[in-house]
């Protein structure tokens, strides 16, 4: 299809209210802040909202959009839920000449192959509808979809044309067994007195997310969840096979305690211009709250999920005890066999353009003050990630758990560290496909026998772009990531919890989980910066300067390192699929171990160290699908690049430290060099196993 872009200007989308008209409820809006989508334009703000148009059979389709992070010029809003950095805002509009004043809604869009829908997706198909049961990326043929009423399309504003108007798709009824092809549609009905919403029972939100243990109502019901989960329909008992195929659990009746959602992605108060942000933060109320207008739009496909704490815990016959002897600041002269090879050149090899040290592109982080021509502000340096380390095995070796780095062979030790850096890598990375030297470059391996582009810009970004704080006062100008109904770790004034890191760290449940963990155990009390402040000396402390999540390199890297030790319900350790020592598939949604795959494909298991590359790339995809199988698996890798880049910068990595210090580690030749390769069920089973393909995302079967 042809795309349709008209020339820029300013038009009015945000400051959004409200109002029902009809049946059909439009948001309108107040401020000059959008504009007409330009491919020639990088969108370097988060949350920038655009108006797109794409010509279709019989006339074109036009789309509101925002960009989740930083965008380069030329990449498109896609009107079907995608990942790749634009998500759509309401339904798509038809329209038959682009002037024209009104269109027709879309509430149900056509499903698209390419599409990667969240549970209740509504979609259509050879005159059909189709509602995702959960998560999918399979066709409407499969068991993933159910068949629903059509809901009817309504006359609203073209946003190319007018945009005091931006339609949400009203809510269709259910459709009854056997039937699909009735297209009336109904407004939501009001939940009975009985069980109204209370702080005790939020209304279940398709953009919430929650933890184990959160109560919410839906359709007259209340429902407490099982695990974590986010984006999956409260079902009924008697609609369910198995007890497991549900995270949330039918409950008798509404409880009248305090049992609230871990967070709600909706309902936050924004800052803006003539606000002052700690004041703002400050009174925002206590419990989560749904707008009226987030709750119209509680049907977009597209849920930006965060990472749920993952807080390490002993059996109650081993308890967790605060070290009582403080961490050595360089490495032991016995263990470690591998990380004492690494040199600063090898980390200069590997980060170049880090945060702290490159500061040619831009980013408050990456230019003066922060980081001085020279060099000397090298937040992300290799003492730093060493120091993180030594932390980090001073708590485990005390506590008898599995140690970072110091376990196994030096091979072993090589493959931790040259996988848990390709994960992250991908965090942080600057580069962007076909982006010039030096954020890619041409190197050869093999004493020349081999040659792949690197991209070199991995921890350059370590906090999420579009946002500032204050690393004085850790207040940010934006306020976001916010959960003012969390009664462990709540929210400090002024401060937003925003991705920082190597796995970028999000929401303040998570800042505070990770805080308290480190100061209840006494991990990083004495500063390891020239002006005392990296150091955890407060339970709270990041909860108060989130903002030491970046700013501090051994700080922030350890929440990597705890994150990748630790199991997180179903999924089990990073550390322990990279060292065999989980051989299992799982058999359902609760139970430990390797992700089932989706093609009937049996997984090639061994325990312990393995020279087999079929089973070393499937523990690569388990490591790519334990981070963010939720976006990048389940065959993901045909559109997004992701888990691609992620097994490209291992290969390299790897090649790199096998040619100088000869370490063995296994190489996936079928997943070398593929940063922009589209992956489909052709492709060479190891490639798909490494770019996680192949496998059930966790949480999706």
């Amino acid at each position: 299809m042809k795309s349709i872009i008209k020339s820029k200007r300013n038009l009015t989308i945000s400051g959004l209210a409200l109002l029902a008209l009809g049946g059909v409820n439009y948001l309108y809006a107040a401020a000059d802040q959008a504009t007409i989508f330009s491919s020639s334009e990088a969108y370097p703000t988060s949350g920038t909202q655009v108006v797109y148009a794409q010509s279709t059979t019989g006339g074109h389709q036009v789309g509101v959009f925002k960009n989740a992070w930083y965008l380069g010029a030329g990449v498109l809003p896609l009107f079907y839920p995608n990942g790749n950095g634009w998500t759509q805002v309401g339904n798509t509009v038809l329209v038959t000449n682009l002037a024209d004043a009104t269109g027709t809604s879309v509430p149900a869009p056509m499903w698209h192959e390419k599409g990667a829908y969240g549970g209740g997706s509504l979609v259509s198909y050879n005159n059909a509808c189709y509602k995702a049961k959960w998560w999918t990326n399979d066709a409407v043929s499969s068991n993933t979809w159910e068949s629903v009423y059509c809901p009817v399309g309504t006359s609203v504003p073209n946003p190319l044309v007018n945009l005091s108007a931006v339609a949400v798709a009203p809510i269709a009824a259910p459709a009854p067994s056997g039937s699909n092809n009735n297209t009336s549609t109904v407004t939501p009905t009001a939940p009975t007195p009985s069980a109204s919403p209370t702080a005790a029972n939020p209304v279940w939100s398709t953009s919430g997310v929650y933890l184990a243990g959160s109560v919410v109502q839906y359709d007259s019901l209340c429902y407490k969840a099982k695990w974590w989960t986010s984006d999956n329909t409260p079902k009924r008992k008697n609609q369910l096979t198995n007890e497991w195929d549900s995270p949330w659990s039918e409950l008798t009746g509404c409880p009248s305690g305090a049992s609230l959602p871990a967070n709600s992605t909706v309902g936050q108060t924004a800052s803006s211009a003539n606000t002052d942000p700690a004041q703002t933060a400050a009174t925002q109320n206590t419990t989560p709250q749904t707008s009226t207008a987030a709750a119209a739009a509680a049907t977009s496909t597209t849920v930006s999920v965060a990472i749920p704490p993952v807080i390490p815990t002993a059996p109650a016959s081993n308890p967790s005890n605060a070290v009582t002897t403080a961490a050595p600041t360089v490495l032991p002269s016995t263990g470690y066999g591998f990380l004492r090879q690494v040199k600063t050149e090898d980390w200069d090899w590997l980060f170049p353009m880090r945060s702290g040290k490159y500061h040619a592109q831009g980013g408050d982080r990456n230019t003066p003050p922060f980081a001085k021509v020279d060099g000397s502000t090298d937040t992300f340096s290799l003492d730093a990630f060493k120091r993180a380390v030594l932390q980090y095995n001073t708590w485990a070796k005390q506590n008898n758990y599995k140690q970072f780095l110091n376990e196994g062979s030096t091979e072993q030790q090589a493959q931790e560290f040259l996988v848990f850096w390709a994960k992250s890598a991908r965090e942080t990375s600057g580069s962007w496909s076909n982006a010039p030297a030096p954020w890619i470059t041409r190197e050869t391996f093999s004493a020349g026998a081999e040659t792949m582009d690197v991209w070199r810009g991995a921890l350059y970004w370590v906090e999420e772009v579009g946002y500032t704080t204050s690393s004085t006062t850790g207040v940010s100008a934006a306020i976001n990531y916010v959960d003012s109904g969390s009664s462990d770790y709540p929210p400090s004034a002024g401060r937003s919890y925003y991705g920082r890191g190597p796995i970028q760290l999000s929401w303040n449940y998570n800042y505070g989980a990770f805080s308290h963990w480190m100061y209840d155990n006494n991990l990083f009390r004495t500063a390891t910066d020239a002006a005392g402040r990296c150091k955890i000396d407060s339970r709270n402390k990041l909860l108060d300067f989130p903002n030491l999540v970046a700013d501090c390199g051994d700080i922030s890297m350890m929440s990597a390192i705890w994150f990748w030790q630790t199991p997180q319900g179903a999924k089990p350790s990073s550390h322990d699929v990279i060292f065999g020592d989980v051989t299992n598939v799982s058999v359902n949604t609760q139970d430990r171990g390797l992700p089932k795959t989706n093609n009937g494909y049996v997984p090639k298991v061994a325990s312990g160290n393995t020279s087999d590359i079929e089973v070393f790339a499937y523990r690569v995809g388990t490591v790519i699908n334990i981070v963010n199988g939720g976006l990048e698996c389940n065959k993901a890798a045909k559109w997004h690049n992701g888990p691609l880049q992620r097994v490209s910068y291992y290969n390299a990595f790897a090649a790199y430290f096998n040619d100088k210090y000869k370490v063995a580690a296994p190489r996936i030749p079928e997943a070398s060099n593929v940063w922009t390769t589209v992956v489909s069920d052709a492709s060479p089973v190891k490639l798909q196993s490494a770019t996680c393909y192949n496998q059930k995302s966790y949480y999706g079967w």
